[in-house]
């Protein structure tokens, strides 16, 4: 019986190692997606200050309009990182239960062997 408590032990393992190696991923998308993001925006902002020719006002508005359009990237970085990070701990959850769910039916199926095992047949 020990032997069968190992073996669905290990396949439990295995089976849930590759299932949470894609859900590692998201949880370096949910870290990366700000990074590049914020890296959109400084773009953003440098190319805010580009020369423009005309008179001071429109030298303003271009200027202005540019940077609320560098910020753009941060807000959309962020959006993918929540998203990303909320996935990743309802999948975590749902793992952990998939766990709890595996090690209940390896007690089950333990039971019922040691059970046949010792009836009279």
């Amino acid at each position: 019986m020990h032997s069968v408590e190992l073996a669905c032990g290990r396949a439990a393992a295995v089976f849930l190692a590759r299932m949470r190696r894609g859900v590692r991923s998201l949880a370096t998308v949910a870290a990366v997606a700000p990074l590049v993001g914020i890296f959109g925006t400084l773009i953003g902002i440098v190319n805010s200050f580009r020369g423009v020719i005309g008179n001071g006002e429109d030298h303003l508005w271009f200027t202005m309009d540019w940077l609320s359009m560098g910020i753009v990237p941060t807000a959309l970085g962020l959006a993918v990182a929540i998203l990303a990070w909320w996935c990743y701990r309802y999948l975590l959850a749902r793992l952990e239960d998939f766990e709890t769910e595996m090690a209940a039916a390896t007690q089950v199926l333990v039971s019922q062997l040691r059970h046949f095992r010792h009836r009279d047949v």
